[in-house]
This record gives C-alpha cells, sequence and structure tokens, in this order.
C-alpha cells in the first residue's frame, strides 16, 4: 500500500505543479483563489468547502478581470451509432494487454488503493466485473474502455469530501452534473472554452490538493520508503514500455526496490497485511468468558491451599 500511495501522488503532482505556475503567471486569478481555499480550509466549516469558495473567488475575480471568451454555442442532441468490427488478432494481442494493464493496473488499483488507504473496503471483483460489462457496452458504440478515475476517486473519498460515513453523498451529488454533461456535452465544452485556463488549472489543483497531501503522508511516513521513493520518481519519468505508461514500471520498480533492499520491511508489511481478521465479536465475548471463568477457578483453588495450610 505505501508504494502504491507514492505511485499515486506522483500520477497526481502535474496537478499542483501546474497550480503553483499559474498562480505565477496568472495571479490576479489564481491568486484569489488560493487566498479563498486557505479560508476555508481555516474556517474548517462543512458548509463552506474550501474548493467552493475558490471557486466563487476564482469567478469574481474573472469578472473583475474581464478574462472572459466569447461564447460560441455548437450543440446537437446525442445520437447512437454503432461502428464496424473487424476482428483482428494481431489487433487483439497488441492493443488488448495493455488496454488491460491500463484499466486494471492503474485506474482501478489507483482508484481502489485510495479507497482502501481512507479506510473503505470496496468490492474488488464486484467493480472489477462491472467495469468489465461497461467496457463492452463502450465498444459496442465505439467507445473507449470504462475504469475508475483516480481523481475524481480521491476527491469524493477523500477527508474533504466529509465525515467518512456521509462520503457517498459527495459521489452523488458529483453524479448529477455528470450524467448533464453527457447529455450536453457541445454545450458544456462551449461554456468552458470561455473560461480563462488559469481558472480551470487552479481550481484542479486545489480540489487534488488534499487527496495529494494524504497520498504522501501515506506513502512515505511509514516503512519501506526505498520502494516509495523509486515508485515515485520512475512514475515521473517518460518511461514506456510496450505502450504501457511508468504508473505500471512504477510499481514494479518499487516493490522490487524494497523486495532486494527492504525485504525485511516488505516482509513485516505483508504479514500485517495479510494477518487474520480480528475474531467475530460473539467470539471474543467467550472467550472473555472462559479467562473469567479460569481466574475465578484459580483463585478458588489458591483460596483452599491457603486455607488447608492454615493451623
Amino acid at each position: 500500500m505505501p508504494i502504491l500511495m507514492a505511485m499515486f501522488a506522483a500520477s497526481i503532482l502535474e496537478y499542483e505543479t501546474r497550480l503553483v505556475d499559474t498562480v505565477s503567471d496568472k495571479a490576479l486569478i489564481a491568486v484569489p483563489m488560493v487566498a479563498a481555499y486557505v479560508a476555508g480550509r481555516l474556517l474548517e466549516k462543512p458548509r463552506l468547502p474550501p474548493v467552493g469558495l475558490a471557486v466563487i473567488a476564482g469567478a469574481v475575480a474573472i469578472a473583475a478581470t474581464g478574462e472572459v471568451g466569447h461564447l460560441t454555442v455548437h450543440s446537437t442532441l446525442p445520437a447512437l451509432k454503432s461502428p464496424g468490427f473487424d476482428v483482428s488478432p494481431e489487433a487483439i494481442l497488441t492493443v488488448t494487454v495493455p488496454m488491460v494493464v491500463l484499466v486494471l493496473g492503474l485506474g482501478n488499483v489507483q482508484s481502489l488503493g485510495f479507497m482502501m488507504a481512507e479506510g473503505y473496503r470496496p468490492p474488488h471483483n464486484v467493480v472489477t466485473g462491472l467495469i468489465g460489462g461497461i467496457t463492452v457496452l463502450n465498444a459496442v458504440f465505439g467507445g473507449h474502455p470504462a475504469s475508475l478515475a483516480r481523481t475524481g476517486t480521491a476527491m469524493v473519498s477523500g477527508r474533504e469530501a466529509g465525515a467518512f460515513e456521509s462520503r457517498y453523498w459527495a459521489a452523488f451529488v458529483s453524479m448529477v452534473p455528470a450524467l448533464g454533461v453527457g447529455l450536453a456535452t457541445g454545450l458544456v465544452v462551449s461554456v468552458i472554452n470561455i473560461l480563462p485556463a488559469a481558472f480551470i488549472f487552479a481550481m484542479a489543483g486545489l480540489a487534488i490538493l488534499g487527496p495529494f497531501q494524504d497520498a504522501m503522508a501515506r506513502g512515505f511516513s511509514g516503512s519501506l520508503r526505498l520502494g516509495c521513493t523509486v515508485a515515485f520518481v520512475v512514475t515521473l519519468s517518460s518511461l514506456t514500455l510496450h505502450g504501457i505508461p511508468p504508473a505500471f514500471w512504477a510499481l514494479v520498480a518499487g516493490i522490487g526496490a524494497s523486495l532486494l533492499l527492504e525485504r525485511h520491511e516488505l516482509r513485516r508489511y505483508w504479514a500485517s497485511a495479510f494477518a487474520p481478521a480480528h475474531p467475530p465479536i460473539d467470539h471474543v465475548a467467550e472467550a472473555v468468558d472462559i479467562r473469567r471463568q479460569e481466574a475465578e477457578l484459580a483463585d478458588a483453588v489458591w483460596q483452599g491451599v491457603t486455607d488447608a495450610a492454615e493451623p
């Protein structure tokens, strides 16, 4: 898990570096957004989310500076079209394997890993099966493979989404505008195009800052720090083999480094990670009751021994 979190942190680092560049290049828009975000963090009120305050401050800054593009709407109703199919063994061998690695080995692993790090226990097999079924459905209409979005998952399941037991509301709330975007993509794209890039970059960097902080802490605050460092560096590299991006090879390199140079720490981590769960509560109560009875019996025996020893 620490190696996975280090890889995840490196994969979203670009959002934060882009935020810093935006603050430097477009201070009139980005600085008010950062200030509003900091104010929201200081207030610590659930009804005043820091990212929401940043969006409002950015909107005011855009209106004040007049950096708004011209709105030209090109929108049509969605139309279902099914592409032609041509089965090619070469394409299956060259495209399918990298796609499976990308979807299951990167998107799903990063998203599910982040949720597990936050304390959730997602049903891995069910999620993987659903994503596979949606991918088949998308293919019928020429769509891309389905996958869990690492940034979206981090936003709706991270600490800034609210209390642990009620963060699922963030997923429901974000689903409504997402459906609207799917039904009115042309209109939404036209509206987004009038916004300055500084606003988009600053909003994305601030929204992902909390998950990035958590991933860094979970990756580098415990054991396997060498493996985490290797995974972090490889993720930031341009290493691409057989069409598979560096994030996958970062996991391979990080685990390999820990196997070679941190084997004792890795063994202890695996032992704790795969240790059997605590017994059910009724078994615990039964064990406690047995221990109590044994203690009472021992006291009775000791009392009998001492009584017999008295003259």
